[in-house]
């Protein structure tokens, strides 16, 4: 009897090792759980430049309109100075929901963009305690998807945005102003007419 007990007993030391070997570690790190999130480049917009040359750039390479929208201001107005194609827009001009209408659908209509600007050569960036003022030239390559292949095409011109402080003290977009850098050569705003 007393074998038993100890053969018993022997088996269910046995079997506890093993349980403990597989259970969990309580006191072990775990694995951070992946952001629920957007994903993708946003910082605090706690300058101008922030606001423009990294959210709202890496939002255009990244195609992401949620950072894209992030960007703007409630009373955001894009303006342009003309449209190489299609009907004459009379306003020159739209509004945030309209920009956001359009950059979802040129995101989806993309399968990628590569955008790459600089300061603008003989315009200097303004300053001022709540309001700036960012000049930038550019070239934008879009690939844009078409119903039987997609096409390269390529867009460059000359902005003008204007950045202000909003309630919580961050910058954004206020007033992007496209302009083309000759009659037939197309800019940001040919592109996204596309779109519109």
């Amino acid at each position: 009897m007393k074998s038993k007990v100890s053969h018993v007993i022997g088996l269910v030391l046995v079997l506890a090792i093993i349980i403990a070997g597989c259970a969990k570690d309580p006191f072990s790190m775990r694995h951070p759980n992946r952001p629920t999130g957007e994903q993708g480049t946003y910082k605090t917009p706690v300058d101008p430049q922030i606001a423009l040359d990294t959210n709202l750039y890496y939002a255009m390479i990244e195609r992401n309109a949620g950072h894209y929208s992030q960007s703007l201001a409630d009373t955001f107005v894009y303006s342009f100075d003309f449209v190489l194609s299609g009907p004459p827009d009379s306003a020159l001009q739209w509004d945030r929901s309209e920009e956001d209408r359009i950059v979802r659908n040129l995101f989806a209509g993309v399968s990628a963009i590569n955008v790459t600007w600089a300061p603008a050569s003989g315009r200097s960036d303004r300053y001022e305690d709540s309001v700036a003022t960012l000049y930038r030239t550019y070239v934008i390559d879009a690939s844009i998807i078409t119903p039987t292949d997609t096409t390269l095409t390529e867009y460059k011109g000359d902005m003008a945005v204007l950045l202000a402080r909003n309630s919580q003290g961050l910058w954004w977009i206020v007033r992007w102003e496209d302009l083309h850098t000759g009659e037939g050569s197309a800019a940001w705003t040919d592109l996204k007419s596309r779109f519109r």
